[in-house]
């Protein structure tokens, strides 16, 4: 059963229904939040894991800038979807 949660009361609903129960404005689905901080912590695991094995494996063959370059770049993205991840429990 999905959970609603009017921006204009601020009504948590926990009935499923479509509109709020105390204005009538249209109710925004809510991710679990417990599935939200379990994929994000997910992408964060894989982000390091992902660090480790590119210094074990492949940055010897990289010069530092390279190598900076690979960190940063890879960085940015597990920011963005770390960032994806947490604005979609806000709608």
């Amino acid at each position: 059963m999905a959970k609603g949660w009017c921006d204009n009361c601020h009504f948590d609903n926990r009935t499923g229904a479509l509109y709020c129960a105390q204005c009538g404005e249209e109710l925004h689905y809510r991710h679990p939040r417990l599935l939200v901080e379990a994929v994000g912590a997910a992408i964060l695991l894989g982000w390091l894991v992902f660090v480790g094995a590119w210094q074990l494996y492949y940055a010897s063959g990289f010069g530092l800038l390279q190598n900076g370059g690979v960190f940063f770049l890879s960085f940015a993205v597990m920011l963005i979807l770390e960032a994806v991840i947490w604005k979609s429990r806000t709608k």
